[in-house]
């Protein structure tokens, strides 16, 4: 339990540093320069976590809603693989896995900002990595157009 307990903590390690230094680790953004359907999420967390709804909202519009369930979900799998649960982790919390339509509900969803964010809504999509830390203003951590190939040239 104790190489589990150090791998655990290496892992919250790395995360806490990628998070302070503003890394961006999202795979989709790193390769193709525009964000995610959960892009933001991780930065609408902070918010939540500091009472600061408006600004969540801004990133994502969903974070109230997914902020709970994904840190549910990694508490849960960061607690079994702890604890040495064998057989394969169980991803999500309950509720999700006991009822079979609410993961695609919450995907459909997520697609559906993310598509709308493009046509503009919301305020656009978010910034992704340096172009977010430049911005300055109300808007930093969203276009205010919200085009894509603004976005794509920002990189």
């Amino acid at each position: 339990m104790s190489k589990r307990c150090a791998a655990a903590a290496l892992v919250l390690a790395f995360a806490a540093l990628a998070l302070h230094r503003g890394w961006v680790i999202c795979p989709f953004a790193l390769a193709f320069g525009i964000p995610c359907p959960g892009c933001g999420l991780t930065r609408a967390a902070e918010r939540l976590l500091h009472a600061d709804w408006r600004g969540a909202m801004r990133l994502h519009p969903l974070s109230p809603l997914l902020v709970p369930i994904v840190g549910f979900a990694a508490l849960r799998l960061l607690v079994d693989y702890v604890g040495g649960a064998s057989g394969p982790p169980q991803f999500g919390p309950a509720f999700v896995r006991s009822r079979p339509r609410a993961a695609p509900l919450l995907l459909a969803l997520m697609f559906g900002v993310w598509g709308a964010r493009f046509l503009g809504a919301w305020g656009g999509p978010v910034l992704v990595g340096d172009a977010a830390e430049s911005s300055a203003g109300a808007h930093a951590d969203r276009l205010s157009e919200g085009a894509f190939w603004r976005l794509a040239r920002v990189h």
